[in-house]
């Protein structure tokens, strides 16, 4: 019997409405460093290159302190010291500077599942920490709908190794075949969940999968009718 549902974050229920070095133009201004935007944006491509390289190699995942790594590397890029202290306040900042938009089908579906009372609402997410997530769900006015949130920056692992999966159903004392888990990314979310034994959904927004032998949805609000035939 179905219990969890399980969704993605960025692509499932929000998106980013500005460019990422936006936000970091923003935090180095904030911090009292005068820098121009197409610097800003180089700096962060210099340095987000450079993690892909350290991860690939190591095989960490995207975290917080990953997250300081690529800030300290930016401030170094443009000038700025990169003292712990400098690189502590903008990972603070970080999370409220990034802008999310909730898509219109997010909380009318979410609204619907949560009057059911039969499902427990969570969130998996590949993200630097559980507090950035709950900051941008917290400003888009959804958090209070998910009794979990579940971060690769916190677990130590991310989609679409099945270990994230089998953390929340051992948080939530479930069996992975009693978990759904929505997201946008098939190899990430889809892959990743149908091989940790849950059920699998992938939302489609563009369109862009239709030859995936999947479970496909293009808006959330689809999902409502589907519940019937995925328990």
């Amino acid at each position: 019997m179905l219990s969890v549902i399980s969704l993605d974050f960025g692509g499932t229920l929000a998106c980013e409405v500005k460019e990422e070095y936006y936000a970091f133009h923003e935090i180095l201004r904030e911090l009292g460093y005068a820098v121009e935007v197409e610097e800003v944006r180089e700096a962060l491509s210099i340095a987000w290159n450079l993690w892909l390289q350290e991860k690939a190699e190591t095989g960490k995942v995207w975290s917080e302190e990953a997250l300081k790594g690529v800030i300290r590397r930016i401030l170094r890029q443009v000038g700025a010291p990169a003292s712990d202290e400098l690189v502590l306040r903008a990972a603070e900042l970080y999370p409220h500077k990034l802008e999310f938009k909730a898509y219109p089908d997010a909380e009318p579906t979410l609204k619907k599942l949560k009057q059911k009372e039969k499902y427990k609402l969570i969130v998996i997410s590949n993200a630097s920490s559980q507090r950035n997530v709950e900051i941008y769900l917290e400003n888009l006015g959804l958090k209070h709908y998910f009794d979990l949130i579940i971060v690769s920056g916190t677990i130590g692992y991310e989609k679409p190794d099945p270990k994230i999966f089998h953390a929340a159903a051992e948080m939530l004392d479930v069996k992975p075949e009693e978990m759904l888990h929505v997201g946008d990314d098939y190899e990430a979310d889809y892959l990743g969940a149908i091989s940790a034994g849950l059920k699998g959904v992938l939302i489609d927004r563009k369109d862009v999968h239709k030859g995936k032998q999947c479970t496909r949805i293009k808006e959330l609000t689809e999902l409502i009718g589907l519940l019937n035939e995925l328990k």
